[in-house]
């Protein structure tokens, strides 16, 4: 959960109103001062309490952030996946007789084992991004390059600067990639901070918790002073 978990606001609530308490009241603050509450420790617990909050609402920042990458990823891939497809769609019917071609652009011919028919496989769209990486710059670079496939391909709307712009696309795409798990790994690492800050304030205001419920105790033990009028 990025920002504040529920446990996480209480302990904040908590901590303020207790260091409110006891330094706002002379009596409070002055039993918690015999258990070596000065103004330094105070102030120290101010300091844990506002790094937890910086910790949390960084977090928050960076699972927004990590949204944003991954929208802007399944935009560019959805596109560039639609420009593959329609590139190894016309690759197959340009040289379905030419099997070679079609396994230097990553459209094998394979066997079935049921029917034994032979049959044109390729990756599909929920394929691990690994694999679409390396199938998609080898189809442009193929399609750029192959002495028997460019010319054709030339011939039937695929310029070279349209295969160049739609690499350049897919180059685009594994950058939106990238951007987005440096993201996910950038968002993971607050959330670690966000805890680690949390569990310095929860050992410092457990400590104060513990020696505040001792002073008030202190604080009702006082014999009442009766006033003679």
């Amino acid at each position: 959960m990025p920002g504040m978990t529920k446990n996480q606001k209480e302990t904040i609530h908590q901590a303020e109103q207790l260091a409110h308490n006891a330094q706002n009241n002379p009596e409070m603050a002055a039993e918690m001062a015999n258990y070596g509450y000065s103004e330094e420790r105070w102030n120290e617990g101010e300091a844990l309490i506002e790094a937890a909050k910086a910790a949390a609402a960084n977090n928050k920042l960076a699972y927004s952030a990590k949204l944003g990458t991954t929208d802007a990823f399944i935009q560019s891939y959805d596109h560039t996946w639609e420009q593959c497809r329609e590139l190894a769609d016309i690759c197959t019917n340009l040289f379905k007789t030419k099997t070679e071609h079609l396994a230097a652009l990553g459209l094998h011919k394979q066997r079935s084992q049921t029917t034994g028919q032979s049959r044109l496989t390729r990756p599909r769209k929920t394929c691990s991004f690994a694999e679409f990486q390396a199938w998609s710059r080898n189809l442009y670079h193929v399609a750029l390059t192959h002495p028997d496939i460019t010319p054709v391909l030339n011939n039937y709307g695929y310029p070279t600067d349209r295969l160049t712009q739609e690499a350049t696309d897919v180059e685009a795409t594994i950058q939106a990639n990238h951007v987005q798990e440096q993201a996910k790994e950038t968002a993971l690492q607050s959330t670690v901070d966000r805890d680690h800050a949390f569990a310095r304030l929860n050992i410092w205001y457990r400590r104060a918790q513990k020696f505040a419920a001792k002073a008030e105790k202190r604080l009702k033990k006082r014999p009442t002073i009766e006033v003679s009028l």
